[in-house]
């Protein structure tokens, strides 16, 4: 069957007039037998149908659909013991929370505030009472925030200057003792086998353990050297200069100078052997190393070389 045939068959199912029949037949087709099967067709069709009504008709039977007799309400007892199982995994959720916080807690408290200093740093610390702290070159000093309120005490290597706040009290701690803060001012040095304690203000209470201490006043100082105490002698202010960039020495060993310069200059400074027990008094600049090599020169007659390494020795 061609295009041309296929459009007059169309033709005569939309309209059966009698033009269209002619065609059909002239065509060659059996209209007799077509009209046979469209006359089937139209007897056996479904017959139309509303599609709003037969939805009203399923909801109205669904609703009429008996509930099962097996489904039955909670009993009483039931009920208690789901309210028991709601209970316990409350508390398991409360006992771990608590848990969780106990955890976060006991973190804090192992978190440690550290201030380091290097070759000629100085600087400033807040402890948490608000103390003020000025830490010394070559100088390590730590504390635990979140134990100050249980537990004041701070950690302390090299040497620092306390300013300690109206009212306040706390520990320091060192390799060799301990200072207990009983005034406003003080300062300790453990820089070496000894433990210097100076007192400005107030009272200090210094101990080598629990049964060995001693309690120095303003304008005291003290020194402690394996367990062992020293007299308490005056203390000369003057030695505290360098919280100002000098260094103030009384009387102090030539190598105890040097060793003190060593902390404020990297370049590496030597001296000879004959020179070491010579005694210094005076002050030295912590900022400007050839002035304070200078001024060693002067005082003690002797030269200063200068090496390959840019280091210094004085003969």
């Amino acid at each position: 069957m061609n295009n041309d045939d296929r459009h007059i068959l169309a033709e005569w199912l939309i309209d059966k007039s009698d033009v269209n029949r002619q065609e059909a037949l002239q065509n060659g087709f059996d209209i007799d037998n077509i009209e046979h099967h469209l006359d089937y067709i139209e007897k056996h069709s479904m017959p139309a149908s509303d599609v709003d009504q037969s939805w009203v008709k399923f909801q109205q039977k669904l609703s009429q659909t008996p509930v099962p007799s097996d489904v039955s309400e909670v009993s009483p007892s039931n009920k208690r013991y789901l309210w028991y199982a709601l209970g316990l995994m409350l508390m398991i959720g409360s006992i771990g929370y608590l848990w969780y916080q106990k955890k976060e807690d006991v973190k804090a408290k192992e978190i440690i505030q550290e201030y380091r200093t290097d070759i000629a740093q100085v600087e400033k610390v807040q402890a948490p009472d608000f103390s003020l702290v000025t830490l010394a070159p070559k100088s390590t000093l730590h504390f635990y925030p979140h134990r100050w309120p249980q537990s004041r005490e701070i950690w302390l290597k090299g040497r620092a200057y306390f300013e300690v706040a109206k009212g306040s009290t706390f520990d320091v701690k060192t390799d060799k003792g301990i200072v207990t803060v009983l005034g406003t001012k003080f300062e300790v040095s453990s820089y070496d086998s000894i433990l210097n304690v100076t007192c400005v203000e107030g009272i200090v209470l210094v101990s080598a353990d629990a049964n060995t201490s001693k309690i120095i006043k303003a304008g005291e100082k003290i020194s402690l050297n394996k367990m062992t105490f020293s007299e308490v002698i005056t203390h000369n202010y003057a030695t505290m200069a360098w919280k100002n960039k000098q260094l103030s020495f009384d009387g102090r060993s030539l190598n105890d100078v040097i060793d003190e310069l060593s902390l404020y200059y990297p370049q590496k400074i030597s001296i000879d052997p004959s020179l070491a027990k010579k005694r210094f008094s005076g002050v030295l600049p912590a900022d400007n190393l050839e002035k304070a090599l200078m001024i060693l020169t002067k005082t003690f007659r002797i030269k200063v070389k200068k090496g390959e390494d840019n280091g210094y020795t004085l003969e």
